[in-house]
């Protein structure tokens, strides 16, 4: 839709007309629909409709504008068949801004009519159902679902703060406003699951306030079981409640991007890779444009050990955002990961310094002259950063550990023991705060398994694979494996690091730092091993 307001600042709202009729579009079984993101971003296109439709895999397009002046709203809607150009239907609507709805729902029920899809009374109500009777609520929500989208990152902190602050309006303007609740609830668990800020418990605590404050209004509606989903999710790892929820959300809703999304993410969890897959697959047809949907198939791919699927899938991601140097990184990645092949990873890094920041690709350059045994380089920015931190859901990572294992594996004694005790010291001060964080153990096992502390090292190896099993998550709880397998083999003891190497191997990848033939073949975690007869035959592919 094309706004034509005098103020250009109601593209949100345009932009929220599209959103709510698809939505209620989505509703009607009989009807594939495409979801907003792939669509919009053939808002300013020039290509001709049957372009757009052949890449989107549909037959008819919904085209208009909406122009909104004082308290009337008036929009022009047209439904063509792509493939002929014939229109098939077009209506002008001239009404009271506070008319909104029924226009939505109007248009809706007409495209069904005229795609010859049986409507249910179900599906009917649910598409005449109003999200909120307050117009300023609404308002203020479409403005909040606008920031949300702009921002990519869950480091823009200003543009977090502004969406809340709009969700907020809209429910203190209307508390029955589900709607709001469910994205800002989400909102919280996003920032709380990544794990990227040091206090994201705190947004924890703030999603569960907030969810029972909508739980408490005992309203039996999509949002509500999207948002209570994604706390046993994101809040507490219950998998198998999590679906459940997901599968209310989507029960009235074949066509809803967000639920199909979701129970991928939970199959992974479980550990159910191929479920995952598949649920990508099917975000992808019904978001065909999402470089979300392409970056979570091209995950959950890596995690089935099936690289050269992923890359396929990263091409695609990479192709829709090319001035993305994440895409470059995760590429050039497996090519070393899994194919020992680091002119390729080289060349693929060499391509994006020709569309994205060519800064931000520098330490992928580093991690593969790393990979071939030239530390300089990552040792010289690891001296410059040694205090600093990325937190992430498998771990607290910092140059000094990486840069204290370096020192390790080249003999460096000294200078290991520097960095070990570095790191050690900022890891006890996270445990006095956070004594139940597997992370935190995970890595005081490696320091101290470093500095020689045999006992105190399979004490916190142990204790982190205890909080994170593999049956708690399957993705996640390869990291404290894989600390384990470091621990025994700086302990010397060599035949259980290799029985646990070997186990890994047979798991899914997860989220690892080796966990490949290739890495256990060059990371200095395992140079020790190197000689061992067992670690030979099972990098040569014989144990």
């Amino acid at each position: 839709f094309v706004n034509l307001s005098s103020d250009k600042n109601d593209e949100y709202f345009a932009d929220g007309m599209c959103d709510e009729i698809l939505t209620n579009l989505s509703k009607v079984g009989d009807l594939k629909v495409i979801s907003r993101t792939s669509v919009l971003q053939y808002k300013n296109t020039k290509k001709n409709l049957r372009e757009i439709a052949g890449e989107l895999g549909v037959n008819n397009i919904l085209e208009g504008s909406v122009q909104r002046s004082d308290n009337r709203i008036r929009i022009n809607v047209q439904l063509i068949n792509a493939k002929t150009d014939v229109h098939l239907w077009a209506e002008s609507y001239d009404r009271d801004y506070k008319d909104v709805f029924s226009i939505q729902s109007e248009i809706a029920k007409k495209i069904a009519q005229e795609m010859n899809a049986t409507l249910s009374e179900k599906e009917k109500s649910s598409i005449e159902e109003k999200p909120t009777t307050n117009l300023q609520a609404y308002d203020f929500y479409l403005r909040g679902n606008s920031i949300r989208e702009s921002y990519s990152k869950l480091s823009e902190k200003q543009k977090i703060a502004d969406a809340e602050r709009m969700y907020r309006a809209a429910f203190r303007l209307d508390p029955l406003f589900t709607e709001a609740y469910s994205k800002l609830i989400i909102s919280y668990l996003d920032i709380y699951w990544i794990g990227q800020e040091d206090n994201a418990p705190e947004y924890k605590l703030k999603a569960k306030n907030l969810l029972d404050t909508l739980l408490a209004l005992n309203l039996n509606k999509p949002a509500v079981h999207l948002a209570s989903g994604y706390f046993k999710y994101h809040g507490e790892r219950d998998y198998s409640g999590a679906i459940s929820e997901f599968d209310l959300a989507g029960k009235d809703n074949p066509n809803n991007w967000d639920v199909v999304v979701a129970k991928g993410f939970v199959y992974r969890r479980l550990g159910k890779l191929h479920d995952a897959t598949q649920n990508f697959q099917k975000a992808i047809e019904l978001n065909p444009n999402s470089h979300e949907s392409f970056v979570s198939l091209y995950e959950t791919l890596v995690w089935e050990r099936k690289p050269d699927e992923a890359l396929l899938a990263m091409d695609k991601a990479i192709t829709m955002t090319p001035d993305d140097p994440e895409g470059y990184s995760a590429k050039a990645a497996m090519y070393i990961d899994f194919k020992n092949d680091y002119k390729t990873a080289r060349a693929v890094l060499d391509q994006g310094r020709e569309y994205a920041d060519a800064s931000r690709l520098q330490g992928m350059y580093d991690y593969i002259d790393a990979a071939q045994g030239n530390y300089a380089p990552f040792l010289k920015t690891g001296t410059a950063a040694s205090d600093s931190l990325l937190f992430s859901q498998s771990g607290i990572f910092s140059y000094a550990q990486y840069m204290a294992v370096i020192y390790k594996a080249e003999g460096k004694a000294d200078s290991a023991k520097k960095y070990f005790n570095k790191n050690k010291e900022v890891m006890l001060s996270f445990l006095k705060r956070a004594p139940f964080d597997f992370r935190v153990h995970y890595h005081l096992g490696i320091d101290y398994a470093g500095l020689g502390e045999k006992e105190k090292a399979l004490e916190h190896a142990n204790r982190a694979c205890q909080l994170m099993p593999l049956s708690k998550d399957a993705i996640i709880g390869m990291s404290p494996l894989e600390a384990l397998a470091v621990v025994y083999t700086y302990n010397g003891e060599q035949d259980a690091a290799i029985d646990l190497l070997e186990k890994i191997l047979k798991l899914p990848r997860g989220l690892v730092t080796t966990g490949t033939i290739p890495l256990y073949k060059m990371h200095p975690y395992f140079k020790s091993l190197r000689q061992h007869p067992r670690f030979i035959k099972m990098i040569q592919g014989t144990a």
